[in-house]
């Protein structure tokens, strides 16, 4: 074997012949045209055979990785049936129709109505005037009004998208996915092209309603600068039901600045309503502490009533108010009437006990003890200031009042009558019981006595117990009553 390229061979007769490599490629095509087979009809597969059976030994090594995955049977998907079968009545999803039959048959499931399209012969409510707050309506929003000149109904043209989309409530009542009978009757109508649904508010303030929905819907020019009471008011009670107050809050604000100077006591509850819905914390502290201080229990209907005008008599807190507020209210005005209430059960407890004296002069203390406590039980006896007394019921102002008016009254225990002018004073002086003898008396001043027999008295100053009085004590229990700073 030549390494340069050469082979040599053997032929029978021993003579050895050098002959050169020929490349493959080359014997083929001379033996194609030794042949006579036509070019591209010559294939290599007697050559490359030991090369594709080394390649597809390869490939098979790679493979087993891959066989050795599970199989996963999927003829079931043939057989199956991809619909969802499912009740029209309560929409519950089934597997199968005999499932299903079987449903209808042992639950009693009740066939949906046939559906209806929305047309113009349906009979619909009744309206005095509509007004039109856009031009894309699928609604018409009815409110009932009661005035002077009779029941009134005003339509509003609506879209139930641009109030869903301010208001959680009309989301619930109006929205895409609400499934309320009228968001039916709207979608209803929109697929079938029927004319807007109606839907019936409660009563509110026709002006109210209409400012609120300009609101809602941008319209500037149709929102006044300044309202008034009542106005702000219905717009208030419409924030309540509908859940709209982050849009209105802003014009709010500004309108309640305008009225607060001018707050009568009868609306007190109401702003108290206002306050609360829209968030004003200064204004709910400020408005139930004055309630606090002017409501009445009414006993018989267990409700708090405001006093009015002299003329108008007394009114109930908002119907709309939380009852939560209410109770503070109530547990605010009970701190204050408690206040009184102690003090007079304090001072009649303490007088009960014989062996304390409590007289601050040094002398006639027994005396004085027990005269200062026969006052406060006829006081109490006079003025039914006993606990389940009516007074209690009033507001804690004319609570108050009355118990100012009580008139203070101090003691001169040993005075001769005789040295000073007492007569317009003291009856048993104007009897002339003491005429004819020395013997001292009891005398009581009080303040209608007159300028001239106040200054004898204090020359002789005999009047030490003045400050024995339990009257000082109520009076201050009663300004801390009305002074507290307690609110909501």
């Amino acid at each position: 074997m030549d390494l340069g390229g050469n082979s040599e061979a053997t032929n029978g007769s021993g003579t050895t012949t050098t002959r050169a490599n020929t490349p493959i490629s080359s014997l083929e095509a001379s033996t194609a045209e030794n042949s006579g087979i036509p070019d591209g009809l010559l294939t290599t597969s007697q050559f490359d055979k030991p090369q594709e059976k080394k390649r597809a030994a390869d490939f098979e090594l790679e493979r087993p990785e891959h066989d050795l995955s599970p199989t996963v049977d999927d003829s079931w998907l043939d057989t199956w049936d991809y619909r969802i079968h499912r009740c029209e009545t309560c929409k519950r999803p089934y597997t199968g129709a005999k499932r299903l039959k079987q449903h209808n048959v042992d639950d009693n499931c009740e066939k949906m109505k046939p559906y209806q399209v929305n047309s113009k012969t349906e009979k619909q409510l009744e309206v005095d005037k509509v007004f039109e707050l856009t031009v894309d309506c699928d609604l018409i929003l009815v409110n009932h009004e009661v005035t002077t000149a009779g029941k009134k109904a005003f339509g509003y043209k609506v879209s139930s998208h641009t109030l869903s989309a301010y208001s959680s409530v009309f989301k619930e009542l109006f929205g895409p996915t609400s499934t309320s009978t009228t968001a039916i009757s709207i979608r209803k109508a929109f697929f079938s092209g029927g004319p807007p649904v109606y839907y019936e508010l409660e009563s509110i303030n026709h002006k109210s309603l209409l400012i609120a929905l300009s609101i809602l819907y941008h319209r500037s020019s149709d929102i006044p600068e300044a309202v008034q009471f009542p106005i702000l008011l219905g717009i208030a009670l419409f924030t309540h039901r509908y859940a709209a107050d982050e849009i209105l809050k802003s014009w709010m604000g500004k309108w309640k600045d305008n009225l607060i100077p001018n707050i009568k006591k009868s609306d007190y509850g109401s702003w108290l309503f206002i306050a609360h819905i829209f968030g004003y914390r200064d204004l709910t502290a400020s408005i139930s502490r004055s309630l606090s201080t002017c409501t009445s229990w009414s006993s018989a209907a267990n409700v708090l009533e405001i006093p009015g005008w002299a003329s108008e008599g007394s009114t109930l807190l908002h119907p709309d108010l939380p009852r939560s507020v209410i109770d503070g209210l109530i547990q605010l005005r009970n701190l204050r009437v408690d206040v009184i209430r102690t003090c007079l059960q304090q001072e009649m407890t303490k007088r009960y006990v014989f062996t304390t004296t409590y007289c601050r002069a040094s002398a006639n203390r027994t005396e004085c003890d027990a005269l200062m406590f026969g006052r406060l039980m006829r006081t109490i006896e006079l003025y039914k200031l006993k606990d389940h007394s009516p007074i209690w019921n009033k507001s804690v102002e004319l609570i108050c009042k009355e118990l100012k008016e009580i008139t203070f009254q101090s003691a001169d225990f040993g005075l001769d009558l005789r040295d000073i002018t007492l007569s317009e004073s003291c009856a048993r002086c104007q009897k002339g019981h003491f005429s004819s003898s020395n013997i001292p008396h009891t005398c009581i001043r009080q303040e209608q006595t007159s300028k001239k027999v106040e200054l004898e008295l204090r020359k002789l100053k005999q009047f030490s117990h003045d400050k024995c009085h339990w009257l000082p004590t109520l009076l201050l229990a009663c300004n801390n009553a009305l002074t507290r700073q307690d609110c909501l």
